[in-house]
């Protein structure tokens, strides 16, 4: 795709940022920070799955995490990303002890760039 064409593509999609945080604290209670540790790979590893390779996925700490999509080529895409992350979320994680159901929420802020606020000098 030629380049003007991309830029005039990434001028019409909006960047997403979201988070998504498990129940983390309930297994490092219940079964050790281990296990508490095994949830936070293997959900992370689901979700990386779900994404394109243009995303990034972060951890900010805790049990939370951060998704960044660059482009996106309408809002409800964010939240049907969203929704899809905590889908994968549902299925219990085989950990210490056996299947363990895990909750997970997301909230999500999408910027358009006609929507961006510019600093005057």
């Amino acid at each position: 795709m030629p380049s003007s064409e991309r830029d005039r593509q990434r001028d019409e999609s909006a960047p997403c940022f979201f988070s998504i945080s498990t129940a983390s604290k309930t297994i490092n209670d219940s079964l050790g920070h281990a296990a508490g540790d095994q949830l936070l790979v293997e959900a992370a590893e689901r979700w990386s799955k779900r994404l394109r390779a243009s995303d990034t996925l972060a951890r900010l700490g805790g049990d939370e995490f951060a998704v960044l999509l660059e482009e996106i080529p309408e809002p409800h895409a964010a939240a049907a990303l969203a929704q899809n992350l905590i889908e994968a979320t549902a299925a219990h994680f085989a950990l210490a002890g056996g299947a363990r159901p895990v909750s997970a929420s997301a909230s999500a802020s999408v910027c358009s760039p006609k929507m961006a606020m510019t600093r005057k000098p």
